[in-house]
This record gives C-alpha cells, structure tokens and sequence, in this order.
C-alpha cells in the first residue's frame, strides 16, 4: 500500500523536478484526474495513511472467513481459509478481495504513467 501511494509522491517530489514538460504532465494529471480517482481517493490514499499513521487496515486480519451461500432458498456456511480470500472490513471496497482492490490500484498507477508519458512526449512535440 504504501508503495502505491509513494509512486505519486516519487512524480511530485522527484520527477517533476528533473523536467518542465514532466512538471506540467505531472501537475496536469493530477489536478484534471487523479486526485478525483476514486482508487486513489477511497483506496490507495485512505489504506496507506491508516497503515503508517495509525497502524490500522482495513483487510481482514483473521485466520478465516464464514462465507454463506444461499442454494436453493438455504444458507449455507463455509469457512474460507485467509489465504484464499482477505476482504476489506471498511470503506467503498468493504467485502471485495484486497488482493484484487490492490491489483486495481496497480493497473490504475501503469495507466495514469503511460498519460503522463504520453503527454509528456507530447509537450516536448515528440
């Protein structure tokens, strides 16, 4: 989590010093999308300032899961072992799968990269 929050800190803080063009791309992703994102907002933002300022996540720390699924009209109950499923107990992704959430957050970052590439390149008329 904290990685994934510490890629815009390393644009902001690193990148967008090393290049006008990187500067301007940077400033124009974050103020037009990113910091709007709800993956970011409610994700990536909220998970990792829980973990480094409070201690706290939001995945299920427990050794398994009561999972109940309706057949039939009947309830039925297993226990999912934690390695199989680690949902988030809070927030918008309360219930999803971590794991996936995290896996969203990734693809997300490899996206708004490839923008600010692109309009990188663009702002050097490459």
């Amino acid at each position: 989590m904290t990685l994934l929050r510490l890629v815009g800190d390393g644009l902001d803080k690193v990148d967008s010093k090393s290049d006008k063009s990187l500067e301007f791309a940077i400033r124009e992703a974050y103020q037009s999308h990113q910091k709007a994102a709800p993956i970011y907002r409610e994700f990536v933002k909220i998970e990792r300032d829980q973990l480094v300022h409070r201690y706290e996540s939001s995945v299920f720390a427990g050794a398994t899961v009561h999972l109940g699924v309706g057949i039939d009209g009947a309830m039925k109950v297993s226990l999912v072992d934690d390695c199989l499923y680690k949902p988030l107990e809070r927030g918008p992704y309360v219930g999803e799968d971590a794991r996936d959430i995290l896996q969203e957050a990734i693809g997300w970052w490899e996206a708004e990269l490839d923008l600010i590439d692109n309009r990188t390149a663009e702002l050097r008329g490459k």
